[in-house]
């Protein structure tokens, strides 16, 4: 597929413009006609691409925002393919705007609005598919869309909180660090002429050797961090590479204990959330297991009755 820009005229004579997505011209003209449009201009725009070849992720304000608007629309008995192509004509240039496209044209072509979602694995998770779908199943999407974006509202201000508590530590620690390099590269070597001959402690020869090392080499070792950073991020992004991590994460002696609380307490709501959705329990459990890292890798292998799940609440209001 391909995105298409347009300017045409409505009913009244007003002219609009925006973007779509359509498999040719022709598609997106047929398209611009079943909204009612008489196309003047259609182009595909070059800079525009699918979002499956994005490789971005949308902002988590801008999701809920769409979550909401759906779920109003299907509870106001507008029909889905109207609802989608509702709010593909209202959303601002960007990703989000090509996936809504996106979206109404598989199901205008017969597909489910999982299904649909399912396709765009950077925007919608797989935690999101599955309430979505059990929704359809069980008659109660516009709910399911509502409690989506609760669910999404609250990770997005956790987030925000997390980050701006954060800003000021991380702003000393750069400020630390820069001074830190600042004197044992360049004012230490100053000083050293005036240790000459004395019998220093070995602390202070190292602090100078550190220097030293940081100004002779220092061509060496930038290219080393960012070679280095080139062969651990794609193993830390691998299943293989996320779960060692956060083993690493849960030995550490105080934090630990706080990172295997903040998994278990995440795991908890993420379940509770999916059964309160009306989604079985061994569904659930694979798609509570990709929300943390190694928490409920065994939980998932047993069975339903092995585990109370009557938690899964308690942990979700308490979190």
């Amino acid at each position: 597929m391909a995105t298409f820009k347009y300017k045409a005229r409505d009913l009244r004579g007003v002219e609009q413009q925006g973007s779509l997505v359509a498999d040719s011209q022709a598609a997106a003209v047929r398209v611009l006609d079943e909204r009612g449009l008489f196309p003047i201009r259609v182009w595909e725009d070059k800079v525009e691409t699918s979002s499956l070849q994005i490789g971005r992720r949308v902002k988590l304000s801008e999701l809920a925002g769409f979550y909401n608007q759906l779920g109003d629309l299907l509870a106001a008995g507008v029909p889905m393919l109207r609802a989608l192509d509702v709010l593909a004509r209202q959303q601002r240039a960007g990703v989000m705007a090509v996936v809504t496209g996106e979206l109404r044209e598989d199901v205008a072509g017969g597909a489910s609005i999982a299904d649909a979602m399912e396709k765009h694995t950077l925007v919608f998770p797989e935690l999101h598919v599955g309430m979505v779908r059990a929704g359809e199943q069980g008659g109660f999407l516009n709910s399911v869309l509502h409690r989506l974006a609760s669910f999404v509202e609250q990770r997005d201000e956790l987030r925000n909180k997390v980050i701006g508590a954060m800003i000021y530590p991380l702003f000393l620690l750069a400020v630390g660090l820069t001074v830190v390099l600042v004197a044992v590269t360049y004012f230490m070597p100053k000083l050293e002429p005036m240790f000459a001959g004395m019998e220093l402690p070995a602390l202070t020869k190292g602090v100078m050797g550190f220097g030293n090392f940081l100004r002779e080499y220092y061509l060496l070792i930038i290219p080393g961090i960012a070679l280095s950073a080139m062969l651990v991020l794609p193993y830390l992004r691998s299943p293989a590479g996320r779960k060692a991590w956060h083993r690493v994460q849960f030995r550490l002696p105080v934090v630990g204990n706080v990172f295997r609380m903040v998994g278990v307490c995440r795991f908890c709501r993420v379940l509770g959330t999916l059964l309160g959705n009306g989604v079985s329990m061994m569904p659930a459990l694979r798609v509570g297991r990709t929300s943390v890292a190694i928490v409920c890798t065994n939980w998932s292998t047993t069975t339903a009755t092995s585990r109370p799940v009557t938690t899964a609440p308690t942990c979700t209001t308490a979190c």
